[in-house]
């Protein structure tokens, strides 16, 4: 599971998705029982698979739970077309 520093994420324009990656120690095992969820779903949903969806504009933090451990992403969806 990530512990390092914190996690920043961009997603440009409404309804566009971005998949966060849950990993485990040692590599290649699959953590079981992970739980998501979103600070503010208004601004950034996030799905049980780890799938963040942006509804509105704003920043939001996006938390992992896995037993005892968590980790977070702040996520920050804005109105910028990206061509």
């Amino acid at each position: 599971m990530y512990t390092g520093s914190e996690c920043y994420g961009n997603l440009r324009r409404t309804g566009r998705t971005a998949e966060l990656v849950l990993t485990a120690s040692p590599e290649g095992t699959v953590p079981e029982n992970a739980v998501w969820q979103s600070s503010d779903a208004s601004v950034a949903a996030v799905n049980g698979d780890g799938t963040v969806t942006a509804i509105s504009v704003g920043n939001a933090s996006v938390r992992v739970t896995c037993g005892t451990l968590s980790a977070i992403c702040n996520v920050t969806v804005s109105d910028v077309e990206i061509e």
